[in-house]
C-alpha cells in the first residue's frame, strides 16, 4: 500500500502517469521516488509472491462473478419466501381445504373474530393439532389461549343452566396445554 511517508521506486508509465506531467510535481505530491529503471512489485499486489498475483488476476473476475450470482439468487430465494409467508387474508378463501399453516392461522383468526363460541371452536380445530416443531406454534399459542377461554366460558354457563353434556363437548374441544 503506498503511503506519504515510504518512499517507493516506480516509473512514470506504471503509475499512470501521462507524459506531460513533470515528474518533480508527482514526486512532491505523492512522495514517491521516480526511476525509470524499476518497479516495485508490491506497488499492484503488496504482499503477494508473483506466482500468487497471476492466480489472482486470473481468478478474481471469477470470484466477483460468483459473489455476484450468489447475492442475486439469494434476493430471489428471499423474494420467493416472502411471497409466500405473506399471504393477506383477504386472498384466502377458508372454505376449501388449507394447505399451508399461514393459510389456516389466518382463517381461524377471521372466524373466531366474531367472538360466537362455534366460530371459536372451528378456530380451535383448524389449529390445535399443530407441534412444537410447527413453524407457527409459539405465534397460534395466544390465540389458542384466547379461544380456548371463550370456549370454556360457555361451558362453564352451559355447565350452570343444567347442559352438561354440552358443557362436556366444549371442554374437549380445548386443547392439551
Amino acid at each position: 500500500m503506498l503511503s506519504h511517508s515510504s518512499p517507493v521506486a516506480a516509473t512514470t508509465a506504471d503509475l499512470g502517469v501521462p507524459a506531460d506531467i513533470d515528474q518533480a510535481s508527482v514526486t512532491a505530491d505523492w512522495g514517491l521516488v521516480l526511476s525509470s529503471d524499476t518497479v516495485d512489485a508490491d506497488l499492484h499486489w503488496p504482499g503477494f509472491p508473483p506466482a500468487a498475483q497471476s492466480i489472482q488476476r486470473e481468478f478474481c473476475p471469477w470470484l466477483v462473478l460468483g459473489f455476484a450470482g450468489s447475492c442475486l439468487s439469494s434476493a430471489v430465494a428471499l423474494v420467493a419466501y416472502t411471497s409466500l409467508v405473506q399471504v393477506s387474508p383477504a386472498d384466502i378463501d377458508c372454505g376449501v381445504a388449507l394447505p399451508s399453516g399461514r393459510q389456516q392461522l389466518s382463517c381461524a383468526q377471521q372466524i373466531a373474530s366474531s367472538g360466537e363460541v362455534g366460530d371459536a371452536v372451528t378456530a380451535l380445530q383448524l389449529t390445535q393439532h399443530w407441534s412444537v416443531n410447527h413453524p407457527l406454534y409459539h405465534e397460534a399459542q395466544p390465540l389458542l389461549s384466547r379461544w380456548s377461554e371463550t370456549v370454556l366460558r360457555s361451558a362453564q354457563s352451559k355447565y350452570e343452566d343444567h347442559g352438561q353434556a354440552e358443557a362436556r363437548w366444549l371442554v374437549a374441544q380445548i386443547p392439551p396445554p
